[in-house]
Protein backbone atom coordinates (compact mmCIF):
# COMPACT_ATOMS: atom_id res chain seq x y z
CA UNK A 1 0.00 0.00 0.00
CA UNK A 2 1.39 3.25 -0.80
CA UNK A 3 1.61 6.00 1.94
CA UNK A 4 0.92 9.37 1.59
CA UNK A 5 4.20 11.55 1.62
CA UNK A 6 4.94 15.37 2.03
CA UNK A 7 6.12 15.80 -1.54
CA UNK A 8 2.48 15.08 -3.12
CA UNK A 9 0.42 17.30 -4.03
CA UNK A 10 -2.40 17.94 -2.30
CA UNK A 11 -4.88 17.97 -5.22
CA UNK A 12 -3.60 14.10 -5.96
CA UNK A 13 -3.87 13.29 -2.14
CA UNK A 14 -7.59 14.19 -2.61
CA UNK A 15 -8.15 12.62 -5.69
CA UNK A 16 -6.65 9.12 -4.43
CA UNK A 17 -7.88 9.05 -0.78
CA UNK A 18 -11.00 11.50 -0.98
CA UNK A 19 -11.76 11.04 2.81
CA UNK A 20 -8.28 12.96 3.47
CA UNK A 21 -10.56 16.45 2.78
CA UNK A 22 -11.81 16.16 6.11
CA UNK A 23 -8.31 15.93 7.50
CA UNK A 24 -7.22 19.36 5.47
CA UNK A 25 -10.14 20.84 6.74
CA UNK A 26 -10.51 19.54 10.39
CA UNK A 27 -6.93 21.62 10.68
CA UNK A 28 -8.35 24.87 8.97
CA UNK A 29 -7.43 24.65 5.75
CA UNK A 30 -9.85 25.48 2.90
CA UNK A 31 -12.25 23.65 0.74
CA UNK A 32 -9.15 22.75 -1.93
CA UNK A 33 -12.03 21.11 -3.90
CA UNK A 34 -13.35 23.96 -5.13
CA UNK A 35 -12.48 27.53 -6.96
CA UNK A 36 -8.81 29.18 -6.70
CA UNK A 37 -7.94 26.45 -4.07
CA UNK A 38 -8.56 23.62 -6.12
CA UNK A 39 -6.30 25.32 -8.83
CA UNK A 40 -3.40 25.78 -5.94
CA UNK A 41 -3.89 21.96 -4.54
CA UNK A 42 -2.92 20.99 -8.12
CA UNK A 43 0.54 23.38 -7.15
CA UNK A 44 1.24 22.77 -4.00
CA UNK A 45 2.54 19.89 -2.03
CA UNK A 46 1.60 18.73 1.73
CA UNK A 47 4.83 19.78 2.91
CA UNK A 48 3.54 23.35 1.22
CA UNK A 49 0.14 23.19 2.62
CA UNK A 50 1.22 22.30 6.03
CA UNK A 51 4.31 24.90 6.31
CA UNK A 52 1.62 27.67 5.41
CA UNK A 53 -1.48 26.74 7.43
CA UNK A 54 1.39 25.91 10.13
CA UNK A 55 0.57 22.83 10.79
CA UNK A 56 3.32 20.03 11.84
CA UNK A 57 3.75 17.71 9.11
CA UNK A 58 4.56 15.13 11.03
CA UNK A 59 1.35 14.93 12.38
CA UNK A 60 -0.91 15.93 9.30
CA UNK A 61 1.00 13.11 7.39
CA UNK A 62 0.31 10.79 9.97
CA UNK A 63 -3.93 11.38 10.14
CA UNK A 64 -3.96 11.44 6.30
CA UNK A 65 -2.08 8.26 6.20
CA UNK A 66 -4.60 6.79 8.62
CA UNK A 67 -7.71 7.96 7.10
CA UNK A 68 -6.33 7.02 3.77
CA UNK A 69 -5.94 3.27 5.12
CA UNK A 70 -9.31 3.13 6.49
CA UNK A 71 -11.38 1.04 4.25
CA UNK A 72 -14.22 3.04 2.51
CA UNK A 73 -17.44 3.07 3.64
CA UNK A 74 -20.48 2.07 1.37
CA UNK A 75 -23.85 4.26 1.52
CA UNK A 76 -27.20 2.67 0.97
Amino acid sequence: MEHINGDMKVAEVIKRWPATIEVFLCRGCPDMRRGFFRFMAGLMSVRAAAFMHKLELPSLLEDLNKVAQEPVRQTQ
